[in-house]
């Protein structure tokens, strides 16, 4: 049985930052879509958005777990991860320019607990 986990909900975020830690100490692996609905920018200039997937054990020390590829596109990227530490979230980093839409997307998937031993 999984649980469903949401890094970053749906919709258009600021251009850059990070999402709350999820605790994910219970489950083993992670399956994540990295989904863009909107390209921001302007046509003749689209935005991209870089999104890191972080791991600690502590909750302030962080490390990269994932890189994904730049949003440029609408399109869906998925991701499955073991080898998180207690804590995992999300950072981000759109280049756009000011005033400019931001792109609209999400980090949404399941998580599946530990194996019974």
């Amino acid at each position: 049985m999984s649980d469903s986990i949401t890094l970053v909900a749906a919709g258009e975020h600021q251009s850059h930052g990070a999402s709350v830690p999820l605790d994910c100490s219970a489950y083993s692996t992670l399956r994540l879509d990295l989904a863009c609905t909107v390209v921001g920018g302007v046509p003749a200039l689209p935005s991209a958005v870089d999104v890191r997937l972080e791991t600690s054990s502590d909750g302030s020390s962080w490390r990269l777990l994932r890189e994904f590829l730049s949003l440029a596109t609408v399109e869906i990227q998925r991701a499955i991860v073991t080898n998180h530490d207690t804590y995992v979230r999300a950072t981000w980093l759109e280049n756009t320019q000011e005033g400019q839409p931001l792109s609209q997307w999400s980090l949404t998937g399941e998580a599946l607990p530990e194996a019974a031993s």
